[in-house]
């Protein structure tokens, strides 16, 4: 193979590495709020993307950065996307009225494992600034 074919092979080959790079990132479990679903030190691959795509049902990855303090990753349920009512034990959270419609560009988590769970009761609506990706596969 000539130098120019090793050159172009070897440019492909770092732009598909490149795409893969920014489409997908590994995530490690910590914590229980998604049990039984996943388990401490489990790994999920995410696949990034819009909250236009988002269904309820969906696992998701989001940013969640408390007052003056380093941002967490959270891994949740999709419990509504917009369009959905408001659920009663998110109304408080979220500043309204339990049925009304969640807002365009918003969406609701929720963890498996509700004791135990960071999530839309007490931190509100996420938005797509917030969304890391959905989960398409768990890995060993």
């Amino acid at each position: 193979m000539s130098g120019w074919a090793l050159a172009v092979l070897g440019g492909a080959v770092a732009l598909c590495f490149a795409y893969v790079r920014r489409r997908f990132v590994a995530v490690t479990i910590t914590g229980t709020s998604m049990a039984p679903t996943y388990s401490e030190g489990e790994r999920v691959l995410v696949v990034r993307g819009g909250v236009d795509r988002l269904r309820r049902g969906d696992i998701v990855v989001v940013r969640w950065a408390p007052a003056d303090s380093i941002p967490l990753l959270l891994i949740k349920r999709v419990a509504g996307v917009a369009g959905d009512p408001v659920p009663a034990d998110v109304a408080t959270a979220v500043n309204r009225p339990a049925g009304t419609p969640i807002p365009a560009g918003k969406f609701i988590v929720r963890g498996d494992n509700p004791d135990w769970s960071l999530d839309s009761r007490t931190v509100g609506f996420f938005d797509g600034e917030s969304l890391l990706g959905t989960t398409v596969k768990r890995r060993a």
